[in-house]
């Protein structure tokens, strides 16, 4: 009986501590468009952390988590106070409707610095 009670409690720790470990890794994660293919990339994987750190999240707060993780770049192209109010699906069409200009414009804007860097 002592084993198992020991194995339970031990597990519970363990879990314990990887759920601080999603928290962190969720906390971490932002949208690079150099690494990332897409802003949905980031939205899932961002969602995906999150839920997996906390179950009970709401969406207002997985809002603002995803907001968070945004460059300021892609940040300026929306109105927070109305991204409050979508739902998630509405959130990712609404990102997703401006990721490919914005990463147009974020290639060329780092091609321009490379270019400069080498001069």
């Amino acid at each position: 009986m002592s084993n198992y009670y020991d194995w339970n409690v031990n597990k519970g720790k363990l879990w314990m501590k990887c759920k601080r470990i999603f928290w962190l890794a969720a906390k971490a994660r932002k949208y690079n468009p150099d690494v990332d293919k897409s802003v949905m990339d980031y939205f899932y994987s961002k969602v995906d952390l999150e839920k997996t750190a906390n179950s009970r999240i709401r969406t207002q707060d997985l809002v603002d988590e995803i907001w968070l993780g945004l460059p300021d770049e892609f940040q300026v192209l929306f109105n927070y106070h109305t991204l409050c109010t979508c739902s998630l699906s509405e959130l990712g069409r609404v990102f997703a409707d401006k990721d490919l200009p914005f990463h147009a414009t974020w290639r060329n804007q780092h091609r321009r610095r490379d270019s400069r860097r080498d001069d």
